[in-house]
């Protein structure tokens, strides 16, 4: 038995077990991927355990320990949306994909050395996988759906040209290396944000795939170099640390999104607003104007009594997106409370903009809105306050938003009508 591996065997056996757990919490189809990758390297060091000698049995445990870790990095590129929408068949194609690759490993593993072969598989790989990676990225900027072609047809190509040269091994090598230079694309491109996790897994991808020309050049040119099996296997571990370390961020950026947004509405809370309201006191203290506005909804108590909550809360939605749209792109939409709303307006503090803004909103929520076949009307009272004009203590200007809007609501305030509760 080939007791060396046994420390990483009991390693990517835990890391197994922490991703199964993961799964089992969140059943996401990235971290099923990412689970079935590493069970797949689970199964690369087991096939490395029995001793190795001359026979068919060895060559069959080399052919499924390189083919483990062929699909590992096949599985890490899954994970980064570049298969199909289709599920079922999508995985079967991705499969299919890949198996040109995996009878090339095979083939090597159990000692051929057939270059018309190598060359077959190689053109046949090409022509399975290109169709089916580019049509997985249709969408999204010029990166994301060339740079996979792109890659492929470099990848790819320095193959053949490695094969047709006779150049079996580093022909091999390059299959390896350059299937996990298209985990750390994958990965890369498959992030939403760059953040301090994506980085580090992109680069520790990146580095796991140098592992194989880098081993094989120290174990050509430098034979005399011992190099630990551990620092090989160094890189493994890191992209699981970078995977691990870019859940916890999402996590994080997940709970401060929910802390700082409404979650009905998903426009900023109270929260976020406060915050946009004291830096913009602060710049307003240097000369840079802006307006508190605090809206309130007419009779939307009645209307919860009447329709009940979860009309009244499609209905805040609409609103909020009405709002949404007649505010520039700078502005500052925040639901406040049940049916209450603030918008910081900056760079305005003149009231004749101001009223044309508060204009453009009662005309946006003028007209009808339409929840499950009911047409209704709301209206909505407003009130603001100006800076510097009027001050930049954003209590004070917040109160005294707040007081005239409940001065123009009580002068009269606007009756919605539903044409539907106009019959009984």
């Amino acid at each position: 038995m080939n007791y060396s591996v046994l420390p990483d065997l009991l390693a990517i056996g835990g890391l197994v077990v922490v991703f199964v757990l993961l799964l089992w919490r969140a059943d996401q189809k990235r971290l099923r991927f990412w689970a079935f990758g590493w069970i797949l390297i689970l199964v690369h060091f087991i096939a490395e355990l029995p001793p190795r000698s001359t026979g068919a049995f060895t060559n069959v445990a080399d052919a499924v320990a390189v083919s483990a870790l062929l699909l590992s990095s096949v599985a890490f590129v899954w994970a980064g949306e570049f298969l199909p929408t289709a599920k079922g068949r999508g995985r079967l194609t991705g499969l299919a994909a890949a198996i040109p690759d995996v009878a090339l490993c095979t083939a090597f593993a159990c000692g051929s050395t057939s270059v018309p072969l190598f060359a077959a598989l190689t053109v046949i790989g090409a022509a399975v996988s290109l169709p089916l990676y580019c049509r997985a990225r249709r969408e999204g900027d010029i990166a994301q759906r060339y740079l996979p072609a792109a890659f492929l047809v470099i990848a790819y190509g320095a193959q053949l040209v490695l094969i047709a040269s006779g150049r079996i091994v580093p022909a091999f090598i390059w299959l390896l290396c350059w299937h996990f230079l298209a985990a750390a694309i994958a990965f890369r491109l498959g992030s939403a944000r760059t953040t301090v996790g994506v980085i580090f897994t992109t680069i520790s991808f990146v580095a796991w795939a140098l592992v194989f020309p880098v081993a094989w050049a120290v174990g050509n040119w430098l034979p005399d170099a011992h190099v630990a099996a551990g620092v090989w296997n160094l890189p493994k571990y890191l992209v699981a640390t970078g995977l691990l370390v870019t859940l916890l961020e999402e996590q994080m950026l997940k709970f401060e999104h929910a802390s700082l947004h409404d979650a009905l509405t998903g426009i900023p809370n109270r929260r976020m607003l406060l915050g946009a309201l004291d830096r913009a006191a602060y710049h307003a203290a240097r000369g840079e104007p802006f307006t508190l506005m605090i809206l309130d909804l007419d009779l939307f108590k009645e209307i919860n009594d009447r329709l009940g909550h979860v009309f009244g809360d499609k209905l805040l939605e609409k609103v909020a997106r009405r709002l949404r749209g007649v505010l520039r792109q700078n502005d500052v939409l925040a639901r406040i409370g049940g049916d209450e709303f603030a918008v910081l307006l900056t760079g305005i503090s003149d009231r004749a903009a101001v009223k044309a803004v508060v204009e453009k909103i009662d005309a946006a929520l003028d007209r009808p809105f339409v929840i499950e076949e009911h047409e209704y009307q709301v209206g909505v009272s407003a009130g603001y306050a100006l800076s510097p004009g009027e001050g930049v203590d954003t209590a004070a200007l917040y109160a005294l938003a707040d007081q005239r809007m409940y001065e123009a609501k009580q002068s009269g305030r606007k009756v919605p009508r539903s044409a539907d509760a106009a019959g009984g």
